[in-house]
């Protein structure tokens, strides 16, 4: 039997992020988040590099970093080559530009930059911390009648059963691996 604990996700190590209020952690995950979603285009690698940066630091490095990402090859081809025959600023709907790629590109570092600030949040924050910063940012709320009871049980749910689900389903796959080698 293949031990389930081989498939999960790279252990935490303490950093000074992970020393900072969860609330803190949190909120710079959101202004993180909306920074790289609202840069121009020219600064969107910096608002990329800045997560990557910082997960490094957490010790995912650059190369688990992009292998975390290569299930997600065939999903960016088909926005790249979206974008390319879809971008009428530069040329006719259905005709390739270098504008369409270049909006491509950059629609992808986006979304690559905001799965790295939640990936940052995720290795430096445990879902304890995560509850105890939602409630903090949630305060005010309570104050006008925003009941928060159930937040720790939905937060916990939610977010605790996806890394052992992803443990399975990277069991599996390597399971499926292993039969097909031996197959062949």
């Amino acid at each position: 039997m293949i031990p389930g604990p081989a498939f999960a996700a790279a252990e935490r190590r303490p950093t000074a992020l992970s020393r900072l209020h969860p609330a803190v952690r949190l909120g710079a995950m959101v202004l993180g988040v909306a920074t790289v979603f609202v840069v121009p285009p020219p600064a969107v690698p910096v608002a990329v590099l800045a997560p990557a940066v910082l997960l490094a630091a957490t010790g995912l490095d650059a190369g688990r970093q992009l292998r975390a990402l290569s299930v997600w090859w065939p999903v960016a081809l088909l926005v790249l080559a979206i974008h390319i025959l879809t971008t009428t600023s530069a040329a006719p709907l259905g005709r390739p530009s270098w504008a369409g790629l270049l909006a491509g590109v950059t629609a992808l570092a986006r979304v690559a930059g905001s799965a790295a600030w939640l990936a940052l949040l995720v290795r430096t924050t445990g879902l304890d911390e995560l509850v105890g910063g939602a409630r903090w940012w949630g305060a005010p709320l309570r104050r006008l009648g925003w009941r928060d009871d159930d937040l720790p049980l939905v937060l916990v749910v939610a977010l605790g059963t996806a890394p052992l689900v992803l443990g399975e389903a990277r069991r599996i796959e390597a399971v499926v691996r292993l039969r097909l080698s031996l197959i062949h």
